[in-house]
């Protein structure tokens, strides 16, 4: 759906008792970019559902299939097919991408690049038994960059998470009304079979702020559901 299909079934769905209740383009485009965001937070991990000893979440990053390929237009590679690999610097240093949100896997060649917590990093490196080597090398993250060991590596492949496009209803004024303007929107970036929910979540925003509690709980209940 575009973002003039989905703004049409939700003033469809918050005017369903002739209340003339609908959103401005303003309202609508300040919806469209926090469900855009709430459902980015909610495919990949909702921290708030962490029990003590269980970080996990109803739903998950590579949980399930159906996670996967919502998210698969978000998954972003530094290195394999056409992509320039992450690099390393002489002293073991890497950059965050740009656009970083989530890190996928890390890997050196074939192998894993475990990373691991600063908490347990000296403890690895002082380990006769378990010293990071090019056979196991390990990585620990930092504000704006990633600290590899051993140090040497030079490249690795990067695979992460990147925040989606923010979308946009853009609209020309005609007849003193906003009329929708293609060539000024942005589109959702997601996969078709997940915009329902967006959709959802935005007439759920909608109408808390209209204070219709009524559509509240359909929308709860559809969110539920699935539906």
């Amino acid at each position: 759906m575009t973002v003039e299909d989905i703004r049409n079934w939700v003033n469809f769905e918050l005017n369903k008792h002739q209340t003339g209740n609908t959103l401005s383009k303003d309202e609508y485009n300040l919806c469209l970019k926090w469900a855009n965001e709430e459902y980015f937070k909610l495919k990949y991990s909702l921290p708030e559902q962490y029990r003590p000893g269980q970080p996990l979440s109803g739903q998950a990053w590579a949980v399930t299939q159906e996670n996967i390929d919502a998210l698969s237009p978000f998954l972003m590679a530094k290195g394999g097919k056409n992509y320039p690999q992450m690099i390393i610097d002489t002293n073991g240093f890497a950059n965050f991408p740009s656009d970083y949100v989530h890190v996928s896997s890390i890997r050196y060649g074939k192998r894993v690049v475990e990373v691991v917590s600063n908490d347990v990093l000296g403890d690895r490196l002082d380990s006769p038994i378990v010293q990071p080597t090019s056979q196991y090398p390990i990585c620990c993250f930092y504000s704006g960059y990633i600290q590899f060991y051993p140090t040497d590596l030079k490249f690795v492949n990067f695979d992460y998470l990147r925040m989606p496009a923010t979308p946009i209803w853009g609209a020309t004024i005609v007849n003193d009304e906003y009329v929708y303007n293609p060539n000024t929107s942005t589109q959702l970036e997601w996969p078709e079979f997940t915009h329902i929910d967006i959709a959802n979540m935005i007439v759920n925003y909608a109408a808390k702020n209209l204070r219709d509690f009524d559509m509240v709980q359909v929308s709860e209940n559809r969110k539920d559901k699935g539906q």
